[in-house]
């Protein structure tokens, strides 16, 4: 319900149009009327919203680089949470840190993996497939 929303202003900024039509029907039905739906790539479409206090990347289209620099130039406290499901992404997630780490020196970067696996039928058995992992970096200023 709507009451357990903290009462903050969110703004999604995607740039596919099923992803936005998918984000209308999640506000409704979640009651989250404070989410502004921006249609449009980062960084271009966060350029007008205000300073973010925290930031989801969850595709970067090769512009994380410029999604970051903007989100702590905007608000140098800001927390970024980063998913990844290649290692090209991973390794781009942690040049970016210390490309930031150079201008912003108390900046903490933190890696989770995460895997899961899904069970099958093998006869009377089951047996469990891997998944693909799934790494989750977080970039945040440590509190002096």
């Amino acid at each position: 319900s709507p009451e357990h929303y903290p009462p903050i202003n969110r703004h999604r900024a995607y740039r596919r149009y099923q992803a936005v039509e998918q984000l209308h029907k999640n506000r409704e039905l979640f009651g989250a009327q404070n989410m502004q739906i921006v249609l449009g790539s980062a960084p271009q479409a966060l350029l007008p919203l205000p300073a973010p206090d925290f930031v989801f990347v969850g595709g970067s289209s090769g512009n994380l680089s410029d999604i970051l620099q903007l989100c702590f130039s905007k608000n140098p406290k800001v927390r970024v949470v980063v998913t990844a499901v290649t290692l090209e992404t991973v390794g781009e997630m942690l040049c970016c840190a210390k490309e930031l780490g150079q201008t912003f020196p108390n900046l903490c970067f933190e890696v989770t993996q995460v895997s899961c696996a899904r069970s099958r039928q093998a006869g009377n058995y089951h047996l469990m497939n891997g998944m693909n992992p799934v790494w989750i970096g977080c970039l945040f200023q440590k509190e002096d």
